[in-house]
């Protein structure tokens, strides 16, 4: 059962007030989302369950310690372009603390005065009920000469991995599941080693992706066990604003 039909009407949105910024999370540990006493792990948790063979040679390359520190250097350059992008999405102020920073930044503001006609929502936790996932999309929004919204995710890596329309995928039917009608799926690549050069992917499959996704899910669910998150991987959606379908 949807919440709504229609794509410009109001989807449903359980809780109130405004949803609190992400918690800065530790890469070797899992994402859960806590609603009403139940657990739902986050997408990237879900997709972690997937092999990037590019990464693992290129850290026996390096080596555990010196790849641990370019990771979490560009994962610091990251949050900072994303907490500015955020505030361009929201409507808020933005600085930057460096030159890389700015540069990336500007070049994401410049794109989306150029390009984005209305937001529909930023920075928002959604819930799949029927899979049982969770997760927090960057953006959905209007582009200008559509009708329809366009879901959005922004990324700062330096490559674009094959699990990331599975991510979008998984987003988009939660959404839908909420009765938002989605036109298309888009990667804002703002890139960091060449800062003010952005570039966008879109992804057409949208029913193939979201059945990979599904697979992942399964592997995952197979793999996990009967394993709980502990205290620190939890996010409590209790109270804050979310989307998600009406459950049957």
């Amino acid at each position: 059962m949807k919440a709504v039909t229609r794509h410009d009407a109001h989807p449903h949105i359980a809780g109130g007030g405004l949803s609190p910024p992400p918690p800065k999370w530790r890469r070797d540990i899992m994402r859960w989302y806590q609603i009403n006493g139940q657990f739902y792990p986050s997408v990237t948790t879900v997709l972690g369950i997937i092999r990037h063979p590019y990464l693992e040679r290129w850290r026996g390359r390096l080596g555990n310690e010196e790849a641990d520190r370019v990771l979490a250097e560009a994962g610091d350059i990251g949050s900072r372009v994303h907490d500015a992008c955020e505030a361009i999405n929201t409507g808020r102020e933005w600085y930057a603390q460096d030159a890389q920073t700015e540069a990336m930044v500007l070049a994401y503001q410049n794109w989306f005065k150029a390009t984005v006609k209305r937001i529909v929502l930023a920075e928002t936790p959604v819930v799949c009920r029927t899979y049982r996932y969770a997760g927090r999309l960057d953006l959905l929004v209007v582009l200008k000469g559509d009708k329809l919204p366009t879901l959005i995710d922004i990324k700062t890596s330096n490559n674009i991995y094959q699990d990331v329309p599975l991510q979008l995928a998984a987003y988009k039917y939660a959404l839908e599941q909420a009765g938002f009608r989605i036109k298309r799926r888009l990667v804002v690549h703002i890139d960091k080693q060449e800062p003010g050069r952005l570039t966008t992917i879109e992804y057409q499959e949208h029913d193939r992706d979201f059945n990979l996704f599904l697979y992942a899910l399964a592997l995952w669910r197979h793999f996990q066990g009967n394993w709980r998150p502990r205290p620190e991987e939890i996010t409590k959606l209790e109270g804050v604003q979310y989307v998600a379908g009406i459950s049957a």
